[in-house]
């Protein structure tokens, strides 16, 4: 099953709650002093792990309460920048059962609206309640 492409563009406020969620603040050496220089990289291309919203899921459909992230893998193409209008098609690529569990593969690919680009591709499994 396909479901219809969602529409998004990362903005500024979205790269910085990004960066809030994985600050570790200053890093310091063994005798406590602060390592200089190592601020975060700003108005570079963005993290996969920024491009891998799940927002997708949760606008095309419902998921039962319980479903568990299983698995995922991401494979990152192109880069992608803040403000960017970027689409995320997502597709039912593979269900099986294992252990009377029964899971469900989605298969998600980025692409960049201006030239269509393939920036993202994600291979996430759920695995759905009994």
């Amino acid at each position: 099953q396909t479901f219809p492409p969602y529409d998004f563009t990362v903005t500024a406020q979205d790269c910085a709650v990004f960066e809030d969620c994985i600050a570790v603040g200053p890093l310091t050496r063994a005798d406590g002093s602060v390592l200089e220089g190592l601020e975060p990289d700003t108005g570079g291309p963005l993290s996969a792990l920024e491009l891998n919203t799940f927002q997708v899921q949760r606008t095309s459909f419902r998921m039962p309460e319980g479903v568990l992230h299983a698995r995922e893998r991401l494979t990152l193409h192109a880069p992608a920048y803040e403000g960017e209008k970027l689409r995320m098609h997502i597709k039912v690529a593979q269900t099986y059962r294992r252990n009377d569990r029964p899971f469900v593969v989605l298969a998600l690919e980025l692409e960049r609206l201006d030239d269509g680009a393939r920036i993202l591709e994600v291979e996430r499994t759920l695995c759905w309640p009994r």
